[in-house]
């Protein structure tokens, strides 16, 4: 409420839904995003073309600990 007698209302709803897709739930936060706004959480994507398959990366820690074991 101390926050809602010093800050606009469009600031508070921003720096809270900033805060909520970030999952913070404190009131330090709130305060330090009045303060400097930063950026909203965008959720992250499943696929990508850049991203490979996890299964590649399996198969590229396996073949390299094959390699540091030897024949």
């Amino acid at each position: 409420m101390h926050l809602a007698g010093r800050h606009p209302s469009d600031q508070l709803d921003k720096a809270c839904d900033i805060a909520l897709s970030y999952g913070a739930y404190r009131l330090r936060t709130i305060r330090t995003l009045l303060q400097r706004a930063g950026p909203r959480q965008e959720s992250f994507l499943d696929e990508h073309p850049i991203i490979r398959d996890l299964s590649d990366y399996a198969r590229l820690v396996h073949d390299a600990f094959q390699k540091e074991a030897g024949p």
